[in-house]
């Protein structure tokens, strides 16, 4: 199985897992679905590449390694969101509904202001769990909720 099969078994595992626990041989079927998210990268870059050629004949190496760089994670982000679904509701959690729209939240459930903490958690090469990021954005959300209420 390939990274990008790896990548969506895990996030089916932790954020899907009705889902997940419907796979019949979910090693096959991710690493089905891996081949079809490398094969789409693979398909997308090459004509986002092409669609580019002119303006990358005319960079010098470095701006052509980094526009082709960027190709590439376009291509992945792509391809992947289409596997890397929205988590399935947690019971333990309030549900909103667009009339109850907080300023504060972008539509994801994250904060708007780009420098919060909880974006830093979100990265990948982040150390905290999802346990922990959980707790972190509960807390964010308990903190904004209680600013709003009238004293």
């Amino acid at each position: 199985m390939n990274n990008y099969g790896q990548t969506v078994q895990q996030h089916w595992k932790t954020w899907l897992p009705s889902r997940y626990a419907q796979i019949e041989d979910p090693t096959t079927f991710f690493a089905s679905v891996g081949e079809q998210i490398e094969d789409q990268v693979t398909q997308s870059a090459a004509a986002m590449e092409s669609e580019q050629a002119a303006s990358l004949a005319q960079m010098d190496y470095l701006a052509r390694v980094g526009r082709l760089n960027a190709i590439d994670k376009s291509a992945r982000e792509i391809a992947l969101s289409e596997w890397l679904l929205e988590p399935e509701s947690d019971p333990s959690e309030v549900e909103m509904s667009p009339e109850d729209a907080m300023p504060f939240m972008d539509e994801m459930g994250m904060p708007v202001d780009r420098t919060h903490p909880l974006w830093e958690m979100s990265a990948e090469d982040h150390p905290s769990t999802v346990e922990e990021f959980k707790a972190a954005r509960k807390a964010w959300i308990a903190q904004e909720l209680s600013k709003q209420q009238p004293r």
